[in-house]
């Protein structure tokens, strides 16, 4: 049994050994906690405290946004009242003046087609005057070779006569 006493757990155990290691844990465990734990710690708990500052502030925005909707909506509203109106207005401006516009035209064109119907009637009435002369000297001449005599009322009766059957 002397061999089993030497290999007795209890009696391998060693007091400095044990108080080493409980000294490395509480060593590792300090250096742990002041270099990594309280840092990351720290560092959490700002990010907490940033979260619940953003969040206080988008909550803030949102109730703003809600708050200026109604009004958005009214302004919106209103400017688009105000564009309608404008542009009901324009488009009566611009009926007024391209009807102007065509009425000048109508009255621009209707004038000159008188002036160009009153010139028409002049050359023609020139013309016809010019037709009646050489008419009425043509019938004369022939009068006199074929008949030797004429009568210079006769003949201007008888071109008259035949000008006013044509239609000119």
């Amino acid at each position: 049994m002397d061999a089993m006493s030497g290999l007795n757990p209890i009696d391998q155990i060693q007091i400095p050994v044990i108080l080493a290691v409980i000294a490395i844990v509480a060593v590792t465990v300090l250096a742990l906690r002041r270099v990594f734990f309280v840092p990351y710690v720290r560092v959490m708990e700002r990010r907490e405290v940033k979260l619940e500052a953003a969040e206080s502030v988008i909550a803030e925005g949102d109730a703003v946004r809600a708050a200026a909707e109604p009004e958005a909506q009214r302004i919106v509203a209103e400017a688009r009242l105000k564009a309608d109106e404008s542009i009901r207005r324009t488009r009566e401006e611009d009926d007024a003046y391209r009807q102007s516009v065509i009425e000048t035209a109508m009255r621009e064109s209707s004038a000159s087609l008188e002036a160009g119907r009153a010139e028409i009637r002049a050359a023609r009435d020139a013309e016809v005057e010019t037709l009646r002369e050489q008419a009425i000297e043509c019938v004369t001449l022939a009068c006199e070779k074929v008949l030797g005599s004429f009568e210079p009322d006769a003949v201007a009766a008888a071109v008259d006569k035949l000008l006013s059957r044509r239609a000119f």
